[in-house]
This record gives C-alpha cells, sequence and structure tokens, in this order.
C-alpha cells in the first residue's frame, strides 16, 4: 500500500494480456539491438587468402560487424594459448580455406578449437567458409592427399621420438599431440564442410560478399 503496488490474482493469461495491450497503447517500446557480433577471420597468412581477407574485413566493418584477427588482435609475446581460447569464446568466424590453410598447424588449430566449441549442427550454423580454388577441397582425392601429409609429419615425429628418445618430448610433444589431433579429426570435419552448398570465392569477392553479410546477418 505504501508505494501504491498493484498485485495480480496468479492468473499469468491475465499479466499477458495487460503486457500486450500495453504494447499496442504505445506504453512499452523495442529498445534497439545495439549489440554488434564478433566473428573470428582464420586464414593463413601470404597468399591470396590475405588479399581476400583485407577485402572481407573492410565490408563486415562496414556491417557493424566486430572482427577478430590474429594479425590485428594477437598482441607482440602475448600468450598464443589464450589467443586460441579467446577464438572458442566469439559469435561466429569466416573460415578462408586454401592450400596453404589445410597444410599449417596453426590454422588447423584455429579450425579444430572452432569445431569444438560449435558442435554438430551449431558449427554449420556459425561457420561461414571461404575456398579458394588452390585448395580444391571438394575433391575427395585431394582431402586424402592433405590427411595423409599430417600422417607422414607424424610419422616422422614417431622417428624422432625413437632416436632422440625422451628429451624429444620436451619439443616434441605439443605438436605431437595436436597432430594427431588434426588427423583424428580431419575428416569429419572437412566432410561437415563439403556437404554445404558455397558460392566461388571469385563470386563472393566480385559480389562485395553481399551472400555472406546476408547469411551472417540471418544468424545475428
Amino acid at each position: 500500500d505504501e508505494f501504491n503496488i498493484e498485485f495480480f490474482d496468479d492468473d499469468a493469461a491475465e499479466i499477458i494480456n495487460e503486457l500486450y495491450q500495453a504494447k499496442l497503447e504505445g506504453l512499452i517500446e523495442d529498445k534497439e539491438n545495439n549489440y554488434e557480433p564478433e566473428l573470428f577471420i582464420s586464414y593463413a597468412w601470404g597468399d591470396e587468402s590475405d588479399k581476400m581477407t583485407e577485402s572481407l574485413k573492410k565490408r563486415m566493418l562496414e556491417e557493424n560487424l566486430r572482427v577478430l584477427i590474429d594479425k590485428d588482435n594477437l598482441a607482440y609475446k602475448a600468450d598464443i594459448k589464450d589467443f586460441v581460447k579467446r577464438i572458442g569464446k566469439v559469435d561466429g568466424a569466416v573460415i578462408v580455406i586454401s592450400k596453404k590453410y589445410l597444410e599449417s598447424i596453426n590454422c588447423m588449430r584455429e579450425l579444430l578449437e572452432l569445431h569444438k566449441t560449435y558442435k554438430n549442427e551449431e558449427f554449420l550454423t556459425r561457420i561461414f567458409p571461404i575456398c579458394l580454388e588452390d585448395a580444391n577441397f571438394f575433391e575427395g582425392k585431394e582431402l586424402l592427399k592433405y590427411q595423409q601429409k599430417w600422417i607422414v609429419k607424424k610419422e616422422a615425429l614417431d622417428k624422432e621420438y625413437h632416436e632422440i628418445g625422451q628429451s624429444a618430448g620436451k619439443v616434441l610433444d605439443e605438436d605431437y599431440v595436436f597432430i594427431k589431433e588434426i588427423i583424428e579429426n580431419f575428416t569429419e570435419v572437412t566432410k561437415k564442410l563439403t556437404a554445404i552448398n558455397l558460392s566461388s570465392s571469385q563470386k563472393l569477392k566480385d559480389t562485395n560478399f553481399e551472400v555472406l553479410i546476408e547469411d551472417i546477418k540471418k544468424v545475428f
């Protein structure tokens, strides 16, 4: 009584109706959603991916999307492991897949971190792949070659362990464990990505990434 508060008689329908009427009468206003999604761009340095990423980054910023890129956001002497953990907290990611990307341990580390974070169907919802022609990503034989290269790298480490002994573990352990993880997950991850229809990288670039931006905005 002191605060002049009126109470409903435990009737949810009445509460909902009152709120609905208040909305119709303009007593309740929609607050503008000012949240700007943050998306990570995962790509291999030094090839056509650089140009693609710079163009995409510019367009995304124009669309009020926050962009996380290792070149821009990984500070000098920063802990790479902490940055990889940060990748797992972004809203989504654009993956620029190239030959160099599929052969890079750092790029594959990023991809698998995203795969762990966005499991099953959510992975394909929050991931926006761009495939460069040199990757030959949709050819099964080529994907097998990439996987075989990782197997060869593991076998080379096996040999070093055998020849050098336990002291090799101090240097090789982390890479060895991760290469095993790449081999174990390579087929599952690439199978998910090759199962979806993707526009050519050139077409995306020529249209200023229009389709890609539209798809991102549908999700966020």
